[in-house]
């Protein structure tokens, strides 16, 4: 999670950065009304460009299920014959009803 908001940062600074600016630039120079619409019109699209891209990621990150479900046990990364064997999630055991029906 620390990571994905880490990227989220870098991706969205450069883009602060350029709304600043151009918030800074229409103080600066109000009287010239053309580029004043041009910048509104830029700033327009660089917010529908974040609000795609927090959408697209916040969907990323919910379609990205690696939980499991309810009834799967995780199984941890293992070495086996110099191999590394990554993490899994398993069905968990049936009950026996020889051991009188408790789970490991």
């Amino acid at each position: 999670m620390l990571l994905m908001l880490i990227r989220l940062a870098l991706i969205l600074a450069p883009l602060l950065m350029v709304v600043m600016w151009l918030k800074w630039r229409m103080k600066k120079d109000r009287t010239q009304a053309e580029l004043d619409q041009d910048i509104v019109v830029l700033r327009q699209r660089l917010m529908i460009l974040i609000g795609v891209m927090l959408a697209a990621i916040l969907g990323l990150y919910l379609l990205d299920d690696r939980r499991g479900d309810a009834d799967m046990i995780y199984v941890p990364a293992r070495v086996e014959n110099g191999k590394l064997i990554p993490g899994e999630y398993q069905p968990k055991p049936r009950k026996n009803e020889q051991d009188g029906g408790i789970d490991d």
